[in-house]
């Protein structure tokens, strides 16, 4: 009995660790993000006819200015849900359903002008439908003001739409030759409960509804059309790679350095790095000039050569001939820059602009006396 005991045991064990297993093997798999490939955003019709599906409750309010709750059986406001008796939404039915409500207040003054809102929301309360209107309380008969007041409805002019995986996003409207000409980022409240709150100015716009998903990646729309756009996947090589102002020269024969007309625009010294000089080293550098004569070559009138790693202070000072080239022998190993310097004193000042900084300026304004 014993064994039959501890055999059921173990298997009973086994059994609990088996499902305890696959409940954290289901557990630790990520569903997959939803993302509609549709939005009814492609045409402000489109998304009436969305806002219309969505109607879910009424609310009906009423106000003046001297309202007062007087009575237990007064309702100046109620709500009321709208279930769909045909399984699909019928806008003569919601019509109707407003039609049938009436209200209850007391005020104070009659002469006060009444208002009577209407508000049609979704399931969670988004408005999607209001409107509201005014007139003058009728005189009372039998101690009762009876009042009909009509009212027109008007599109929210924003729309919640489902989104489940939004985290926010940003709509870029754009002009016929795709240039953008008004953005807006969502805000806080523009993402909540699973749905973005879209504004209808941007539906059938030119442009994109950007949407970032809560994995991090994100999502387009084309406003035009509501459909969700296919990205092109572009490969980005990179080919031959400079610095402006900065020359490498890697055991070399010469260290001959022509200043562009870029650098020479921008005022940018080159700087030169030389590699394991071996040998007897030329050194020369010029700028290309020109004068009503024609163009001509202004040659360096000294060089600076500093190892690798020191200041510029260190450097050894070369003055270099009208020929326009000097010589310097090396142990061949070492690193070191080369900086020439040119007898007109180019460049007077650096390449770098100064930096933009906000400075309060305080005004003393002094009594006259």
């Amino acid at each position: 009995m014993k064994t039959k005991t501890l055999i059921a045991a173990i298997l009973m064990a086994a059994v609990l660790f088996i499902t305890q297993f696959n409940l954290n093997a289901q557990t630790s798999v990520t569903p997959p993000v939803a993302v509609p490939e549709t939005l009814p955003i492609g045409d402000a019709a489109d998304l009436q006819a969305y806002a219309w599906e969505q109607v879910s409750q009424v609310g009906i309010y009423g106000w003046a200015a001297s309202l007062i709750r007087s009575t237990t059986n007064a309702q100046s406001d109620l709500w009321v849900q709208y279930s769909r008796p045909n399984g699909v939404v019928d806008v003569d039915e919601i019509l109707n359903l407003i039609r049938g409500q009436q209200l209850l207040l007391s005020v104070l003054y009659p002469s006060d002008s009444l208002t009577l809102g209407v508000n049609l929301c979704d399931a969670e309360g988004n408005n999607l439908f209001y409107g509201y209107t005014q007139g003058d309380i009728s005189s009372p008969r039998n101690g009762v003001s009876r009042n009909t007041l009509f009212v027109v409805l008007d599109m929210n002019s924003v729309i919640s739409i489902p989104f489940g995986a939004a985290q926010r996003f940003q709509i870029v409207e754009r002009d016929a030759n795709g240039n953008p000409v008004r953005v807006y980022h969502s805000s806080e409240w523009d993402v909540y409960n699973g749905k973005i709150r879209f504004p209808a100015y941007f539906a059938n716009k030119l442009g994109e509804m950007r949407v970032t998903l809560n994995d991090g990646t994100e999502v387009a729309y084309n406003l035009s059309r509501g459909k969700k756009i296919t990205p092109t996947d572009v490969k980005v090589l990179i080919g031959n790679v400079s610095a402006l102002g900065t020359r490498t020269f890697r055991g070399p024969l010469a260290v001959v350095v022509e200043v562009s007309e870029e650098e020479f625009k921008k005022n940018i010294t080159p700087l030169s790095q030389l590699v394991n000089p071996d040998g007897l080293i030329h050194f020369t550098a010029s700028i290309n000039r020109s004068n009503v004569y024609g163009n001509y070559p202004e040659f360096a009138s000294s060089v600076h050569i500093w190892p690798q790693g020191q200041p510029s202070s260190t450097a050894l000072v070369i003055q270099i001939s009208p020929l326009g080239y000097t010589k310097l022998w090396f142990p061949g190993n070492g690193r070191y820059w080369v900086k020439f310097k040119f007898p007109s004193g180019w460049p007077t000042e650096n390449q770098f602009s100064p930096p933009y900084r906000y400075e309060e300026q305080t005004v003393t304004v002094s009594e006259g006396k």
